[in-house]
Order: C-alpha cells, then sequence, then structure tokens
C-alpha cells in the first residue's frame, strides 16, 4: 500500500462477510487472521494455536481455506 500511495495510485477494497464460508472453489486459498480473529479461532479450535506467529509485535494465524 505504501508503494501504490507513493506512486498516487487509486486502491479500493472491500470485504464480504463471511464470503469464504459458502465459496466452492478448487483452488489453493490462504487467508491471514490478526488481531480478535486469532483468539476466536483459537477459542475454537485449541490446536490453532501451535500456528500463531507474530509479525510488527502481532498475534497473526494464517490458515488454508
Amino acid at each position: 500500500m505504501v508503494i501504490y500511495g507513493y506512486e498516487r495510485r487509486d486502491v479500493a477494497t472491500c470485504d464480504v462477510a463471511g464470503a469464504f464460508l459458502i465459496l466452492d472453489i478448487d483452488i489453493f486459498i490462504v487467508i491471514r487472521l490478526d488481531g480478535d480473529m486469532v483468539d476466536i479461532m483459537c477459542d475454537a479450535n485449541n490446536s490453532y494455536k501451535t500456528y500463531v506467529t507474530y509479525e510488527y509485535g502481532k498475534r497473526v494465524l494464517y490458515m488454508r481455506l
């Protein structure tokens, strides 16, 4: 995003809540969770705690859909 700002590009993002839960595709997708979502997933399944890492001091969890 820093490069986009430096080059004065237009950037748009959006979020469709829960879209990955109803997705039916045959490709490899990895999602990155941080903040409260890491805690929610670890509370749902204790084994995810093994895969929590830290990036810039924040807890991060990568998951394959």
